[in-house]
């Protein structure tokens, strides 16, 4: 949404300069009929203050379309049906803001009327002298012709030449952090499955109370193929310290040496009886920290447990506690493990361990671990797929607007120009060139100044929208392959862009400019 906000007053920003460059000898008609520049600026305002009140009423309107479009996306990707209704306070506050933004800016644009005197203005906006620094001599320089004037005219609009490279890097800086989402939660589901918190083991059974769980453990860690089993149940506990009292989830394990997803990123699991590790939204709720001491309430009973660790995950929106069996049995001798948690080799197949299992307890169901994983992680990749998706194609359609719409401007404010170069023989081919060097090296140092800082901020931006889940730090990978993509997909479109909107050049004819100044 910030995106699309910057990307709309950019737009606002560019046609206001476009229009006054369009009109640029109307604008000195009217300044010496007697028009004031305050008067130029306040329609300039108010022709945009109607445009925008048309456009919010109308995006309200079909807005409801949208967010059911949305909802039905949503609920295939996660099974979850969003049933958000309009909200006339959300919708006030979202378009009061969008207007105000667009008038700002629209005022602070249209200010460049009070720049242009009338003979600039009646003159087409040509000036006589231009006292800045040449920095590329035509007569000393080594360049080809056409890439040295593109570069002279780089550094004659500095400013513009800025803004436009900032728009290219907060683009790259979207379509790179969507390809690092892609390789991250897509390609590969580790980065995935530890930030969820979800254990990665081969199969779990559910073990009846009338069988002895550490029996039945120790048989199938016999089977071919099974590397290690562990016992696991889990329940809801109250914790406290002092006079702040909640209830939460509390994972039991019999040996947490043997987890494989370790979700800990301070201090280490528990150990020994007296050990408890928290997550971080558990240790801010209580005010607790590694070293700490908190109370664990069961069955009417409260002990003291020392925190050793502080977890972060986002399942249970990342409130969960960790004890092993022999902690949670000085304060409640009834938890005793339920579930078995089977880890075999890569080269085992889930359904030659399941007849092993039978053959030895064929009451048991052996569920597929892997499978819930899959269930549960692919939905969520493939929104994160979509979302890559949607980056990359809004970085396209955006460059190639904003390269439109500064081309354009470009071609009206030197089209008196090309027209003398072309009748000094510059060609059609030369004119193209120097329009696409203009454009193309700044997307290409918006590009890579926007990867380099998607690399270095990546990581910071998921886990600050990640926070609400107690995530504090993260370690994504982030490969060169996905920078020189991004690189390659910005360049590429503004050569490709560039070109394209250059091609009004061949309509330009030297008599009709030359005529027209």
């Amino acid at each position: 949404a910030l995106i699309i906000l910057v990307v709309a007053i950019v737009i606002v920003c560019f046609s206001i300069q476009n229009s006054i460059e369009q009109n640029m000898t109307n604008t000195g008609i009217m300044e010496a009929s007697g028009f004031t520049t305050n008067q130029l600026i306040f329609a300039t305002v108010l022709e945009s203050l109607f445009v925008s009140l048309f456009s919010i009423g109308l995006a309200l309107a079909v807005s409801p379309v949208f967010t059911k479009l949305v909802g039905e996306v949503v609920a295939s990707s996660i099974g979850v049906r969003w049933q958000l209704g309009f909200d006339a306070k959300s919708a006030f506050i979202t378009g009061i803001t969008i207007l105000l933004f667009i008038l700002l800016a629209t005022y602070i644009e249209a200010r460049g009327y009070r720049k242009i005197s009338i003979l600039d203005a009646l003159r087409g906006g040509v000036k006589t002298h231009n006292f800045r620094k040449n920095h590329i001599p035509m007569d000393k320089t080594f360049l080809p012709l056409s890439m040295a004037l593109g570069i002279k005219g780089i550094l004659n609009q500095k400013r513009k030449s800025i803004a436009i490279c900032i728009m290219i890097m907060v683009l790259a800086i979207a379509c790179s952090s969507g390809l690092f989402l892609y390789e991250n939660f897509v390609y590969s589901q580790d980065n995935l499955l530890q930030l969820v918190g979800m254990e990665r083991a081969s199969a779990q059974i559910q073990i009846p109370e009338d069988l002895d769980i550490h029996e039945v453990g120790e048989d199938i860690s016999d089977i071919d193929g099974v590397e290690q089993v562990n016992y696991f149940m889990s329940n809801t506990m109250k914790l406290s310290k002092g006079e702040v009292e909640e209830s939460y989830s509390v994972d039991y394990w019999e040996d947490t040496d043997k987890i494989k997803v370790r979700t800990i990123v301070e201090g280490r699991y528990p150990l020994y009886d007296n050990e408890i590790a928290i997550s971080r939204p558990i240790s801010e709720k209580l005010g607790a920290e590694i070293g700490d001491m908190i109370q664990v309430n069961s069955a009417d009973n409260t002990k003291e447990y020392l925190v050793v660790g502080i977890t972060q995950h986002i399942e249970y929106l990342g409130k969960k506690a960790v004890m092993t069996f022999d902690g949670i049995h000085r304060v409640n001798d009834t938890i005793n493990p339920g579930v078995l948690m089977i880890y075999t080799n890569d080269n085992v197949e889930f359904s030659t361990l399941e007849n092993k299992i039978h053959e030895l307890y064929p009451q048991l169901e052996v569920i597929n671990e892997e499978q819930i994983i899959k269930s549960t992680c692919d939905p969520i990749a493939d929104s994160l797929g979509i979302l890559c998706v949607v980056f990359n194609i809004c970085t396209v359609l955006i460059i190639v607007v904003i390269l439109f719409l500064v081309i354009r401007m470009k071609l009206n404010q030197e089209k008196i120009n090309m027209g003398v170069e072309k009748a000094l023989g510059f060609t059609t081919r030369q004119l193209m060139i120097r329009v696409i060097m203009n454009y193309v090296p700044i997307a290409l140092v918006g590009a890579i100044l926007g990867v380099i800082v998607s690399y270095f901020t990546f990581d910071s931006l998921t886990s600050t929208c990640l926070a609400f889940c107690g995530i504090r730090g993260c370690d994504m990978e982030k490969s060169m392959l996905s920078m020189l993509i991004t690189i390659a997909i910005i360049t590429v479109t503004s050569l490709v862009a560039s070109s394209i909107m250059s091609v009004r050049i061949r309509k330009v004819e030297p008599r009709q400019m030359i005529r027209e100044s």
